[in-house]
C-alpha cells in the first residue's frame, strides 16, 4: 500500500490503484469488443467464450464505479482549493454535459451511414456516464455517506424491474431502454457510481494514510462477501441492458 499515492502535495494527488483499475477497465473493454474474433466460432459458446465474454461485462462496471470515485475525489480537491459546494456542483454538471456530448459525437462519426438517424441517438456508456454524473453531482457533494448504501441497491434493484416501466419516447430510451437504442441505459447501471463514491471518500479522508487505507480495505471486505455470496442465491444470468440481480451482486461484490 506505500506506493498508493504518488505526490506529497494533498491536492491533485494521483492514486496508483485507480489508474491500475482504469486500466484494467480498458483490458476489460478490449475484451469485450474482441472475444468473438480471438475463437473459432465454434469456441464462442464453449468455456472459453463464456469465460471471456463475462470478463468483457465487467468493463462497465469497472469504469462506472471509477467515475463514482473520481467524482468524490474530485469533491475533496475542489474543496481543497477553496471552491464553494455550488461551484462544485456546476463544475460536474458542465463535466458531464461534455461527456454525454461526446458520445453523441461518437454516435455520428462511428456508427451514422446517412440514413440511420435513430443510431445518433443510440444511448451508450458514455452517456450513461455523463448524464449519470449530471444526476448524481449534488449527491456527491451533499449527499451523507450513509445514503450512498441504499441509493446504490435501491438503483440495483429497480433495475430489475425496469423493463415494465412505459415511458414515453426518448425519457424511455435514457432510463430503461425501451423504445430506441440503448446499451447503459441508467436503470440499473448507474447504481455502479455511488458504489465507487463510497469507496472514494475512504480514499479522500486517508489518501496520505496507507494504514487508514489497509483497514478501509479490510473494512470493505466483509460487505464485498456478503454480496458475493447474495448473487450465487439468484439465476446466474448475464445482464445487458438490464444487468440481472446476481450480475450486479457479483460485480458490486
Amino acid at each position: 500500500m506505500q506506493s498508493v499515492r504518488t505526490s506529497s502535495s494533498p491536492v491533485g494527488t494521483r492514486l496508483d490503484i485507480v489508474d491500475i483499475l482504469r486500466g484494467v477497465g480498458l483490458l476489460f473493454m478490449v475484451v469485450d469488443h474482441a472475444y468473438d474474433w480471438w475463437l473459432v466460432e465454434a469456441e464462442n459458446n464453449g468455456p472459453w467464450g463464456r469465460t471471456t465474454e463475462f470478463i468483457g461485462t465487467l468493463a462497465a462496471p469497472v469504469f462506472l464505479a471509477l467515475v463514482g470515485v473520481s467524482m468524490t475525489l474530485a469533491v475533496d480537491s475542489r474543496r481543497t482549493q477553496g471552491m464553494s459546494d455550488r461551484q462544485i456542483v456546476r463544475k460536474l454538471i458542465r463535466r458531464g454535459l461534455v461527456i454525454a456530448l461526446w458520445g453523441y459525437a461518437v454516435n455520428l462519426l462511428v456508427f451514422f451511414n446517412g440514413g440511420n438517424w435513430s443510431d445518433i441517438f443510440a444511448f451508450d456508456v458514455l452517456h450513461c456516464i455523463g448524464l449519470g454524473i449530471m444526476l448524481l453531482a449534488p449527491v456527491a457533494v451533499w449527499g451523507p455517506t450513509w445514503s450512498l448504501y441504499p441509493l446504490m441497491l435501491g438503483l440495483g434493484w429497480a433495475g430489475q424491474y425496469a423493463d415494465r416501466l412505459a415511458l414515453p419516447g426518448y425519457l424511455g430510451t435514457v432510463i430503461n431502454g425501451r423504445p430506441g437504442i440503448a446499451y447503459f441505459p441508467l436503470l440499473s447501471w448507474l447504481c455502479y457510481i455511488p458504489a465507487g463514491m463510497v469507496w472514494g471518500r475512504g480514499l479522500a479522508r486517508w489518501r496520505g494514510d496507507a494504514r487508514a487505507l489497509d483497514r478501509l480495505a479490510l473494512a470493505l471486505l466483509p460487505i464485498g462477501l456478503v454480496l458475493l455470496v447474495g448473487s450465487s442465491l439468484f439465476p446466474p444470468t448475464i445482464g445487458y441492458r438490464h444487468p440481472q440481480a446476481a450480475f450486479v451482486l457479483f460485480s458490486l461484490g
